[in-house]
């Protein structure tokens, strides 16, 4: 059957061949993976690497991040689509991720790279 085959013939690339050429840790090697298939918008796919990135390690903050940096390059209404999937998979698994918008009542009298680098900080990343 073609699809079988097909099907093989990309578990044999991805699975086996990229691997074992792969300088990347896996961890790395899935989120790029997870950016790559936001850009190409296969959302279908999205939602099964995002269970198998969390399952390597990925934390459900990591990807939220992966999706918020894919906004200026795929563009909000593209992404928003992934927002949806994102927190689908989250609620099925049962994952809570922090709330920045909790964070709203003691950021009002900032400026917004202020806002910007709490953020940040609250989701442990650096600002360059």
């Amino acid at each position: 059957m073609f699809w079988s085959s097909l099907i093989e013939v990309f578990d044999n690339f991805a699975f086996d061949e990229v691997i074992a050429l792969s300088k990347l840790d896996t961890k790395t090697r899935v989120i790029l993976i997870l950016a790559s298939i936001i850009g190409s918008q296969a959302v279908s796919e999205y939602r099964v690497m995002v269970a198998a990135a969390l399952n390597v390690g990925v934390t459900s903050v990591e990807i939220k991040e992966i999706l918020y940096q894919s906004v200026p390059y795929v563009g909000m209404a593209k992404a928003f689509d992934f927002v949806h999937a994102t927190n689908e998979v989250m609620s099925l698994l049962v994952i809570q991720l922090p709330c920045a918008v909790c964070l709203l009542p003691s950021l009002v009298s900032l400026t917004f790279i202020e806002i910007a680098q709490s953020l940040h900080q609250f989701h442990g990343l650096r600002m360059s």
